[in-house]
């Protein structure tokens, strides 16, 4: 069957088809390429997720580690360790025993194995040097020692004098 189109409405047809044709190309490649961009946008951030799992798997291995550190340090502290002992005793070896106003001792469970053993100790009149010395030594003895609060007053009468209150806290396994 043939129609009778004038020359001018087949170019007219022709390029009405032709339009539909590019639009509908158009339309396909768009959506490709939208497919595209929206896999670079998900790699992206799945890159993103995977430098912080990374991060993330690194800090807790540290954290692991400082953990291992510590049970290996609270395993090797003698059974009979008693930290108000102890405390005394670096208090008379640094001779600052008559320092010490006020000792209270608190425990706090931590979970099933362990709890935490704390001393709130009062100074008076006690130089900054002693008070430093005393902290570093106590933190450096070889047992799981921590400094957890530290209040610091001046002496009214003397200002090289200060008054201390500390709160010192070592971990033993529950016995």
């Amino acid at each position: 069957m043939k129609m009778n189109i004038s020359e001018r409405d087949r170019r007219i047809l022709i390029l009405g088809a032709g339009a539909l044709v590019a639009f509908v190309l158009y339309l396909v490649v768009d959506s490709v390429l939208d497919g595209y961009r929206q896999m670079d946008l998900e790699i992206a951030s799945k890159n993103e997720e995977r430098v912080m799992v990374s991060r993330l798997r690194d800090q807790y291995l540290q954290t692991h580690t400082q953990l291992q550190t510590v049970k290996t340090r609270l395993d090797a502290q003698q059974e009979n360790f008693s930290l108000l002992s102890f405390v005394e005793d670096l208090a008379r070896k640094e001779n600052i025993r008559d320092r010490i106003g006020a000792v209270k001792p608190k425990t706090v469970p931590l979970g099933e194995h362990y709890e935490e053993r704390m001393l709130e100790i009062q100074m008076d009149d006690i130089t900054l040097a002693k008070l430093v010395e005393f902290i570093h030594k106590m933190e450096h003895s070889g047992h799981v020692l921590k400094v957890k609060r530290l209040r610091i007053r001046p002496n009214f009468n003397d200002r090289d004098l200060l008054r201390v209150v500390m709160l010192v806290s070592t971990v033993t396994r529950k016995t």
